[in-house]
């Protein structure tokens, strides 16, 4: 009688254990996304100091074991002497180096191809690892030096792991036992001290470990190791921290450097979790006579090809004084900030097709936020073996993306009337700049590009293009064009792209523009397109641009956090735009909203609730509080340490002086308290169900952890998370561009 009570008693308990840690792991599950993956050169803060969070040294530090970046440690493979240095470790203690390094948390990344690279130097006998892992440590580790040679040992938890955690609970009962864990180690090759090396690890969906090495100067034949995955595809750890660290006796001694650090994963994965509203669906869109445009700059691509991302040009050439062009050598960097990093493509694929694939990434993108295509630049007459070249081949293989993605999303040719050289000079001198609109029309990029299937097309059948800087030709330079095209057999329909011009200009251009955009303010002003020229054309187009920060003048617009990209949404939604263009998806020279390094998939998130809201005519409703989070790294007023000071453009009589504040935006599906923590100080701001904006000052003069963001409701927090940049108060050269980034769970927070 007892044993079988004692028996039920066991299933039972058993059960109960299931369902608990089922609705915990439930209650656990949390958002996705590459937005805070690490992406480090190190070059931007001062020698003999420690990386900020969301960089954490692990370890104790003494006169004999030290940690910190130094210029002698910057990698050759960046190869960066004004500014370039790496982190070093040297232990010359007796027994206190063992474990010391560096840390980052991360929200984890989608399931799908995840890649690590980075670049590293050992010498002595002090050995050191690299740890992907989860939060209980089980993961990938790679040991770099012990017994001079590169291994991997790969470690899953079988009980702790999900998916399938359940049916291994399960096992595990019914066994009365638990499963052992037995991690592996392979080594793969040997390595020698002194010699700066770099290293890759890829993990395909399927969970197969690719590992490649080269040594410097040899980086374009790197050895290749394919190792059979140790980690079964339904028992991938959750991946949340990256770390560095000694890991040999602790009388060992030694020294090593670190550099270089980029992780990538699937850029395009869903954002679903993170919207605070629920999406329409695609085909309820669509239908909406409002349409919503990005403006594609070709010349900025996302760098996703089957090269190694480690070694690309994005990596290498940002905020890399020695390879900046002249125009920009006192920023000491052509661009402030790049497109996220891709996983490397796979081998075997002819240039044509690569370029065409990265482009479908885009394609996929730009659907997910809600856009109906692509404004994209093309040069008419591109000078042979120039650059331009390669630009239209990066314009045409988004158009062939274009049909295989969807055939519906459409692309709107935006071409330059560029002049080749052999062009007579009586004609380049003539008062409208060129009398080339034969030409023009004539070229083989504009006939291919119009006649292309996915080129816009209005109902009557007319495609439509259109060129930056209309104004550049006068409305019979452009009325020629049309009617060439015509006679080309290409109907066609001309939007003008104006840079703020008069009324009386733009009349002038009526009888010729089909649709009229301009390219619009980059600060909260007094700005409204759409009554200066709704009696003028048939289609009014509103721009859509979230700030502008340019390295090549050393000057920025003053944005006011999200203000201006909100009014200029909210304008273009009360004043019953027809179309939208979004300036710009890619212009990183300028500003970009496309999922990027610094401001993340912020600019984004919010684009696909405007788009909604826009499309839809009707606000979008809260589900879910989300936290979208604003600020610079540091004042406008702090010294410079190289290059010149930045200097602000006025536009308008609204934001006269620089704006220096951290933003919380929040979407909350009910009343709440909005905290902001800079430093030891709490800012608190009662909100209503909506979307909220809460602004506090941003320090002067101080160095501080990045601001803690919270919404709490009847004194219970709701969603709370540590923005991933550090207020800066010494740096290398000026960077004044707003971060940014998004919090969709309490669990997903830097900087632990």
């Amino acid at each position: 009688m007892y044993c079988v009570y004692y028996f039920f008693r066991r299933i039972a308990l058993k059960s109960l254990v299931i369902a608990l840690i089922t609705a915990s792991l439930s209650a656990q599950e949390e958002p996705t996304s590459v937005e805070n993956l690490p992406l480090e050169r190190f070059d931007q803060y001062l020698s003999g100091t420690i990386p900020p969070l969301p960089w954490k040294a692990m370890g104790r530090f003494t006169d004999e074991v030290t940690l910190s970046l130094q210029a002698t440690a910057e990698s050759p493979f960046i190869g960066n002497k004004t500014t370039g240095k790496g982190l070093s470790l040297a232990d010359n203690s007796a027994s206190e180096g063992e474990g010391s390094g560096i840390s980052y948390h991360f929200t984890p990344p989608p399931p799908g191809r995840l890649y690590l690279g980075f670049d590293f130097a050992y010498t002595g006998a002090l050995d050191f690892s690299c740890e992907l892992v989860d939060e209980t440590g089980h993961g990938l580790h790679i040991d770099l030096g012990k017994n001079n040679a590169l291994a991997i040992r790969k470690s899953v938890p079988p009980a702790l792991t999900k998916p399938g955690i359940v049916d291994r609970l399960k096992n595990w009962i019914s066994q009365g036992s638990e499963e052992k864990l037995t991690p592996n180690s392979e080594t793969l090759c040997s390595l020698e001290q002194g010699k700066w090396y770099h290293v890759t690890l890829e993990l395909s969906a399927t969970n197969e470990i690719i590992i490649t090495l080269c040594t410097f100067p040899d980086k374009k034949n790197p050895s290749r190791y394919v190792v059979a995955s140790l980690i079964s595809t339904n028992a991938r750890p959750v991946f949340r921290w990256l770390r560095f660290f000694s890991n040999a006796d602790s009388e060992r001694k030694g020294s090593w450097s670190l550099d270089n650090i980029c992780m990538a994963g699937e850029v395009d994965a869903s954002r679903e979790a993170w919207w605070p509203f629920r999406q329409l669906p695609q085909e309820e869109m669509r239908r909406s006579p409002r349409k919503v445009y990005a403006y594609y700059y070709e010349i900025y691509d996302t760098g996703y090809s089957d090269v190694d991302p480690g070694l690309q040009w994005y990596t290498r050439m940002i905020f890399n004084p020695e390879l900046t062009p002249n125009a920009r050598k006192q920023s000491g960097t052509e661009l402030l900030y790049r497109p996220l990093p891709r996983p490397r493509m796979e081998g075997g694929l002819c240039k044509e097709e690569i370029l065409i694939r990265a482009m479908e990434e885009e394609v996929r993108l730009a659907r997910q936020m809600g856009l109906d295509g692509f404004l994209l630049d093309f040069f008419s007459e591109p000078k042979p073996n120039g650059g331009q070249v390669v630009f239209n081949q990066r314009s045409f293989a988004l158009m062939e993306a274009a049909l295989r993605v969807d055939p519906h999303f459409k692309i709107i040719p935006a071409i330059y009337s560029t002049m080749p050289d052999s062009v007579p000079a009586e004609l380049k001198n003539k008062p409208d700049g060129h009398d080339m609109d034969q030409n023009y029309a004539d070229t083989e990029v504009v006939r291919r590009a119009l006649s292309h299937p996915a080129a816009l097309r209005l109902d009557d059948g007319r495609v439509v293009f259109s060129m930056w800087g209309s104004e550049r030709h006068t409305p019979g330079w452009w009325s020629k064009v049309v009617e060439r095209l015509k006679q080309n057999g290409i109907p066609a329909a001309f939007v003008g792209q104006f840079n703020g011009c008069s009324k009386e200009l733009l009349t002038t251009f009526s009888p010729i523009c089909q649709g009229m955009a301009d390219w619009g303010p980059r600060s909260v002003t007094n700005y409204h397109w759409v009554p200066k020229v709704r009696d003028l054309t048939s289609i009014v187009i509103s721009p859509v641009a979230f700030q502008d920060v340019r390295t090549r003048e050393n000057c920025f617009w003053e944005s006011s956090n999200s203000d201006a990209f909100r009014s200029m949404w909210e304008t273009a939604i009360n004043d019953q735009s027809d179309w939208v263009f979004i300036t710009t998806w890619s212009d990183y020279s300028e500003q970009a909203q496309a999922p990027s390094t610094s401001i993340g998939f912020m600019p984004y998130d919010l684009n696909a609730y405007y788009i909604q809201w826009y499309k839809s005519g009707k606000r979008p409703e809260i589900i879910r509080d989300v936290i979208h989070y604003t600020y610079r790294i540091q004042h406008t007023d702090a010294d410079v340490g190289r290059g010149v000071k930045w200097r602000m453009i006025k536009e308008g009589t609204i934001v006269t002086e620089p704006q220096n504040q951290i933003e919380m935006l929040a979407f909350l599906k009910a009343p709440a308290e909005l905290q902001i923590q800079v430093g030891n100080v709490v800012h608190t701001h009662k909100a209503s169900a909506g979307m909220a904006s809460f602004k506090v000052p941003l320090p002067k003069g101080v160095a501080l952890d990045p601001p803690i963001f919270s919404i709490l409701r009847e004194n219970r927090v709701i969603v709370r998370g540590q923005g991933r940049y550090s207020i800066l108060d010494k740096f290398e050269y000026p960077d004044l561009l707003y971060h940014s980034g998004v919090i969709a769970g309490s669990s997903n927070s830097s900087g632990k």
